[in-house]
């Protein structure tokens, strides 16, 4: 219920907020990091019907496709920004001396 009453409180402050101002609070960005995630959801959850390992080693399998599967979607839908590129190359940098 408390989860519900959140929900329908934020959808009516959307509402609001875009009918005085005629400016909505998302960009299409978001949009596109939520189809990455539901995507890697279905494919994972796919790929967890179709292996048999042992559950420690089905876990360390699980994780690494879906660091890799949620990181190509992400940049097959160019969702990073000039800053986000930026802030990942000082990364690296930092990181491979």
């Amino acid at each position: 219920a408390t989860s519900v009453s959140f929900i329908l409180g934020s959808l009516l402050m959307i509402y609001i907020s875009y009918k005085n101002t005629k400016l909505h609070p998302f960009m299409f960005k978001y949009s596109k990091i939520l189809l990455s995630f539901f995507m890697t959801v279905v494919l994972s959850l796919l790929l967890k019907e179709f292996t048999n390992f042992s559950s420690l080693t089905n876990m360390v399998v699980m994780i690494f496709f879906i660091l890799v599967v949620y990181s190509t979607f992400i940049l097959l839908l160019k969702v990073f920004e000039k800053e986000d590129i930026e802030i990942i190359k000082e990364i690296k940098s930092k990181l491979f001396k």
